[in-house]
């Protein structure tokens, strides 16, 4: 916050932060400036707290009886929230309304929801009696995944953008065939849309169909617990979200062969599935929560074990019977 607020309006660029505060100051508002660092260093206890060790501004207002934090750095959810790498960390208050009140340390940051970065998304699957699938496939982006995307799409001949929608088909079914794809820009990012057709999308089995191709999570344990043990702690410094939907839609003569509701809860983190028809369909949603922590290199194995057992159930893939007459 090097430069003032009125330089940083004159310019149009640069210390945000610094004009909302003078503003709000100006106004009557309370408002502190609460200078924080990642969770991930709270514990890293200072006899005498230094500017350097607490790297981020942010801003927490109270109005009318409500608190109100602001995080510059958050283009589109900055206002009531603030980044998940600083929420629970602890923090340095410096009242900017009453400048003569004393410096003091903030234990616990509160914490958000994160909706930014929850991966979503939907699929709607039609089989057919033979074990092809036509898929359309649907899946929000936002902030800078979506930019990334629509970055990479602009920067394609035309003529080679049908080529970019079917490798990101390939990365998801493999075998696909024929691939029609757009993105839709949103107020949030951009959504893309596809259309699949795969060819042997499930496999007969002792009389059921067997849909691998429709397995839709990805596995924790190759990126989470790969290692056979740890010297170190295991950072996971954002929270993992993912919400994945299937309408399985099965060919005459065919139904979604009963199961029930995978779930599965622990201290690491949590599944659980919603199972009902709708509109003909059998819908799973399936949700996978794993919240920002510190894993010990004690704790490690039975972390691991915990992984294994998310992918265990996340990795089973759908399953078609007959219709008994």
């Amino acid at each position: 916050m090097a430069d003032t607020a009125g330089e940083s309006f004159g310019r149009r660029r640069g210390n945000r932060l610094g004009i909302v505060a003078a503003v709000l100051v100006e106004a009557g508002w309370d408002v502190d400036l609460v200078l924080t660092r990642p969770w991930t260093d709270r514990d890293q206890r200072l006899q005498v707290p230094t500017l350097d060790a607490f790297p981020v501004a942010l801003l927490r207002v109270a109005h009318g009886g409500d608190e109100i934090w602001f995080d510059s750095r958050e283009e589109r959810r900055g206002v009531g929230s603030i980044h998940a790498l600083f929420q629970g960390s602890d923090g340095l208050v410096l009242p900017l309304s009453d400048p003569h009140q004393p410096v003091v340390r903030i234990e616990t940051l509160p914490t958000f929801p994160n909706p930014d970065l929850v991966d979503e998304l939907a699929v709607r699957a039609t089989v057919d009696a033979d074990g092809g699938a036509f898929i359309a496939f649907t899946m929000p982006l936002r902030g800078g995944q979506a930019a990334r995307l629509l970055e990479r799409l602009e920067s394609v001949p035309e003529d080679q953008v049908e080529m970019v929608y079917r490798q990101m088909a390939l990365s998801m079914f493999s075998g696909a065939d024929t691939v029609d794809g757009e993105v839709e820009k949103t107020e949030d990012g951009a959504t893309i849309r596809l259309d699949i057709i795969v060819p042997g999308a499930c496999d007969s089995e002792d009389g059921e169909l067997v849909c691998r191709s429709l397995i839709l999570a990805n596995p924790l344990v190759p990126t989470l617990a790969r290692l056979p043990e740890r010297t170190y702690p295991l950072m996971l410094r954002v929270p993992i979200e993912r919400r994945i939907q299937l309408d399985l839609v099965p060919p005459p003569g065919w139904k979604p062969k009963k199961r029930q509701p995978r779930q599965l809860e622990a201290e690491w983190g949590s599944v659980s599935e919603t199972l009902e028809p709708v509109d003909g369909t059998r819908q799973s949603v399936l949700r996978i929560s794993l919240p920002a922590q510190t894993v010990s290199p004690a704790d490690y194995r039975t972390f691991a074990r915990f992984c294994q057992a998310i992918d265990e159930l996340t990795m089973r893939p759908p399953r078609l019977e007959r219709i008994q007459p």
